[in-house]
């Protein structure tokens, strides 16, 4: 779940900044809220206030920007900005009911920030540091052209918190700045009409080079490019799963060889995606010898429904029920794991389930403590084991993973150990248990590394790149595990299995991508409107939302005015030179909806840009959505 989903992506990591905060690079301070005021205007809900210099001196043209707080890629967000006058003041206009950040960046200086600014406050004021970090780079098209007056934007970790920096290249498309100390994501608009990707620039990368492509242009989509998705575009009979194949037959020259294909999904929570979704996988593992499906779960507890689908006892739905996301508790999912079974039941070659996501630990330690009671009980009494220990009850699990960075470093150094005994130890313990308990506690061990990296990163971006990495590794884990002739399907978020090989931090798919080249094939979903359920903050269970119809000129637009309700559409290859081709491979608005959701995030929060036909090789279009059924109600919904 956006982060990716982002991500990322993902319940993400969020973070609630004070009223005031000031930056690392100066200070700040404010006011109070505007009512009938001589600044501000009766009812006006402004935001005025000062940029100062570290000696408390007015700065005349500062940039100063007002951020939409909750954003995940702000490249999508219209950020206003303004340029301060002569004795240092400026007026943001904005809206009442929202917050922002509010960020100011000057040419001599450190920039500064403020989180959680209400609409409406006076006499905020921004100082100016001093140090920080410098950064640079430059802002060109892809002939080599230098693009100056480009709008880069600098958000420190991922700029959900407001702290996004603005600042202008120069003519040569240089740009420079001083900004407070941090992890950054860049990215760069030059005017209206061209783009570049997001950048990573963690600690110790100080500069960047951007390279432009074209921005798909507000308004109705060009007609061209709609009569070329009605004539190429594969309509699909129906989302209901268990309903033939008739309509499905053209898939087959769109998946070719490949071994590994990611199904996306625009929503973690409606119901035809999963469905449509249920389908492609029926005629992946029925008419082109799929044999492996992973999906965004914890990796631990999907052992357990693996069993199941092979034959074991259970109940899909207690064992659906014993997963810490409460989205996955669905009748659509359950659906999926039964079929999965009875698949299995009638035909020698089976279908595999496996998790991908390592965000939760107390089994996986619980596992792979519990192989080498069995195997190797001297084990036990290594430091690496005594110190995983405790990890593994869950009384006191909560305590271990809220430790402090150096000693959860340490602890995952631990957790490093144990895996390469375990590796170190294969052909025994293979010999004494067999291949398949050996591959499930070896794969918990490593996964135990995983998950302490990423709960000792530094940075909410670091995770991401933790994360997504670590669930790349755990998809090529499982299909190395069944043979050289296994083929997998990835099935998460769309910010997970996107494939483009500029983002940064590269995201599941991109790994995949670099891996497999055109062996792995990243289906892309896009909703019309309707609804879904994602996890209410407040309460941390699942809501219902909904989704609008998209605005004209939109992706959903475009498949809509098609005229298939429900379509493939596969964007390779594109026409040379045709609008088509232009148009797919253009920044457009991809709107993706993670599993985390409040009425306080920005209008655009969900709408980072995208260039689809380098993202995805095909798009799954489902006109309209409802929520997906939950198996138990909310209120019987363990907490997150």
């Amino acid at each position: 779940m956006l982060v990716g989903c982002p991500a990322a992506h993902s319940p993400r990591d969020r973070g609630a900044p004070a009223a005031v905060e000031p930056s690392a690079g100066g200070t700040a301070s404010a006011g109070g809220t505007a009512g009938a005021d001589d600044t501000a205007g009766a009812g006006d809900a402004a935001i005025v206030g000062r940029i100062v210099d570290p000696a408390g001196r007015g700065v005349r043209g500062a940039t100063v920007a007002r951020v939409p707080l909750g954003l995940f890629d702000p490249s999508g967000a219209h950020f206003v900005h303004v340029a301060s006058g002569a004795d240092g003041s400026f007026r943001l206009p904005a809206s009442a009911g929202h917050r922002y950040g509010v960020t100011a960046t000057a040419p001599d200086g450190t920039a500064a920030w403020i989180g959680d600014v209400a609409p409406g406050t006076t006499a905020l004021q921004l100082q100016l540091g001093r140090g920080g970090r410098r950064l640079s780079g430059r802002v060109r098209d892809r002939d080599g052209r230098p693009c100056g007056g480009a709008e880069v934007r600098l958000a420190r970790g991922l700029g959900e918190n407001g702290d996004v920096f603005l600042v202008e290249s120069d003519a040569t498309g240089t740009f420079h700045t001083s900004v407070p100390d941090g992890d950054y994501h860049a990215d760069a608009t030059c005017g209206p009409r061209a783009a570049a990707a997001r950048r990573a620039l963690p600690t110790g990368r100080d500069t960047v080079d951007f390279l432009l492509d074209p921005v798909g242009q507000p308004g109705p989509p060009p007609p061209a490019v709609i009569d070329w998705i009605k004539a190429n575009a594969i309509r699909l009979a129906t989302v209901e799963p268990e309903h033939g194949f008739a309509d499905l037959a053209p898939l087959r020259a769109l998946i070719g060889e490949a071994r590994m294909v990611g199904l996306g999904e625009a929503t973690h929570g409606t119901r035809e995606i999963f469905q449509v979704k249920h389908r492609l996988l029926e005629y992946l593992v029925a008419e082109m010898g799929f044999t492996v499906f992973a999906i965004e779960w914890n990796l631990p507890e999907s052992f357990a429904i693996e069993d199941y689908v092979l034959g074991g006892p259970g109940d899909p739905e207690q064992l659906l029920a014993t997963l810490s996301v409460a989205l996955w508790q669905t009748e659509e999912l359950r659906d999926l794991v039964r079929w999965m079974r009875t698949w299995n039941r009638a035909h020698p070659r089976k279908v595999h389930f496996h998790g991908l996501d390592m965000r939760k630990g107390s089994l996986a330690a619980k596992e792979a403590l519990a192989y080498l009671a069995r195997i190797d009980r001297p084990a036990l009494e290594s430091p690496a084991a005594r110190a995983l220990a405790s990890m593994a009850d869950p009384r006191t699990y909560k305590d271990i993973v809220r430790r402090s960075k150096p000693e959860l470093t340490a602890l995952s150094t631990q957790a490093r150990t144990l895996a390469a005994h375990f590796e170190s130890h294969r052909p025994q313990y293979i010999a004494q248990s067999g291949a398949e308990p050996f591959w499930r506690a070896s794969t918990q061990a490593h996964m135990l590394v995983q998950l302490l990296d990423w709960l000792a990163a530094e940075s909410s971006a670091s995770r991401v790149h933790i994360r997504e990495r670590s669930m790349a590794e755990n998809a090529f884990d499982a299909l190395a595990h069944h043979g050289p002739n296994a083929r997998a399907v990835v099935w998460a978020h769309n910010a997970h299995i996107a494939g483009n090989p500029e983002a940064e931090p590269p995201m599941m798919g991109v790994h995949l991508r670099r891996r497999l080249g055109a062996g792995y094939r990243a289906f892309g979903s896009v909703l019309g409107y309707g609804s879904y359920q994602a996890i209410d903050p407040e309460t941390r269970r699942p809501r219902d939302f909904t989704v609008l119809p998209a605005p004209a000129g939109s992706l959903e637009d475009a498949l809509t005015a098609a005229g298939a309700p429900l379509a493939l559409v596969g964007l390779h290859p594109l026409p040379e030179g045709s609008a088509a081709a232009h148009w797919f491979r253009a920044y457009q608005i991809l709107r993706q909806f993670d599993g985390f959701y409040d009425d306080d995030r920005p209008r655009d929060w969900e709408a980072p840009r995208t260039v689809l036909a380098r993202d995805y090789d095909a798009l799954v279009f489902t006109a309209s959505g409802t929520t997906a059924r939950q198996l138990l109600p909310p209120s019987l919904h363990p907490s997150r």
